[in-house]
């Protein structure tokens, strides 16, 4: 109470409408980022679950595609790793 009456209480700050709408475009990114990576991560561990080594640097590209389309992971692995 002695800061208000004193006139030391910080103002508050509320950012302008388009930083607050490039802040949440910026969470919402980050958000997707971290699920692509996890489900990058859970690619990894089914294959490694199935003992298969990744031949290709980025196992994601063309030809990492192509390498687990013809990997031969059975059962449920084959469902999550399309």
């Amino acid at each position: 109470m002695d800061l208000l009456r004193l006139g030391r209480l910080a103002e508050p700050y509320i950012a302008p409408p388009g930083l607050r709408e490039l802040r949440e475009l910026v969470r919402h990114r980050a958000k997707l980022v971290a699920l692509r990576s996890g489900l990058k991560a859970q690619v990894h561990a089914v294959l490694a679950k199935e003992g298969l080594r990744v031949p290709e640097t980025n196992l994601f590209g063309a030809q990492g595609r192509s390498f687990l389309a013809s990997a031969g992971l059975g059962g449920a692995y084959r469902w999550r790793v399309p």
